[in-house]
């Protein structure tokens, strides 16, 4: 996927709910990740400094926290 987005592993982010598949697997890829838990509260398992939101209405927010929204 990301050969055909033209994009290196650094430069992707992946947004999941799975820790094992979604997060764990974009990290070993070398892929930053968000992990998105819809319920409960943040775990303290997750691994380093991977950020938590709770809905995809949140990602904005943590990619853009000064506001300027750069798409």
């Amino acid at each position: 996927a990301l050969t055909d987005a033209g994009v290196r592993a650094d430069e992707a982010l992946m947004v999941g709910d799975s820790l094992h598949a979604d997060v764990h697997g974009a990290l070993a890829a070398g892929l930053r990740a968000v992990w998105l838990r819809r319920g409960g509260d943040t775990p303290a398992e997750r691994p380093g400094e991977v950020p938590v939101i709770h809905r995809l209405h949140d990602l904005p927010r943590l990619l853009w926290p000064d506001g300027s929204d750069a798409r």
